[in-house]
């Protein structure tokens, strides 16, 4: 099994797929992660086998229209490489929008699309009127007729009804979550609020949603402080 990533910036999808690859390699699947982008690493991977750059193999083209294509060879290449050494990946995930576009470029028929946010917010939060028509209409090449893997039915509920995308493409996985290191991790920091309160964890993004956490906070009345 083969996961790929853009990089290993410091967001939840990225965290995630670490932590898939250090979970099947011990329940003794051969599995690697291709990550596109070597620059700024956040996360400890000394330690983790099987991680593998593809951008050693990307080789800047003259003109910029041409960089996605390069980038889809250099994906490609590592690939290929992995697969003569290890064998034909039965499945290869693809997670985070930039992968996407590149395998929407290869021709491998084991490949699913996994979705972690909503792609409609990705797709319109450019103010730009003519760029958003651009970008909705990317976001359709992309997914069309390809096998996809959401995190809720939210994200499967806005990809048919906003992507016109078949439902039957469309599988639901819930992220999994190591509660055991999650309620450890609790212990080692101490809060300092001493009144009752809601937190919310997330990084300040629109595909975050902060305007309908704040609409809702609003609407509930409570006394309990949010802490964000």
């Amino acid at each position: 099994m083969c996961l790929v990533t853009s990089s290993l910036v410091g967001g939840g999808a990225e965290k995630k797929a670490l932590e898939i690859l250090q979970y099947l390699n011990e329940q003794g699947y051969n599995a690697h992660l291709i990550v596109l982008s070597s620059k700024k690493i956040h996360f400890d991977i000394s330690n983790i086998e099987n991680i593998w750059f593809a951008d050693k193999y990307y080789k800047k083209p003259i003109f910029g229209f041409m960089e996605l294509q390069r980038k889809a060879q250099a994906l490609d290449f590592q690939i290929k490489i992995l697969e003569e050494k290890f064998g034909r990946f039965d499945l290869i995930l693809a997670r985070l929008y930039g992968t996407h576009r590149l395998f929407a470029k290869l021709n491998y028929e084991q490949v699913f699309y996994s979705i972690h946010s909503d792609p409609w917010v990705e797709a319109t939060h450019n103010k730009n009127l003519s760029k958003t028509i651009k970008s909705i209409a990317s976001f359709k090449r992309v997914y069309k007729n390809k096998k996809i893997v959401c995190v809720s039915k939210g994200i499967k509920y806005t990809l048919v009804n906003k992507f016109s995308l078949n439902e039957k493409d469309i599988t639901i996985i819930y992220n999994p979550f190591k509660f055991e290191d999650i309620i450890k991790k609790s212990t080692e920091y101490k809060v300092e609020i001493e009144d009752d309160y809601i937190v919310h964890v997330g990084r300040f993004h629109p595909q975050k949603r902060h305007d309908i956490l704040f609409e809702s906070y609003k609407k509930m009345k409570t006394e309990h402080k949010l802490v964000l």
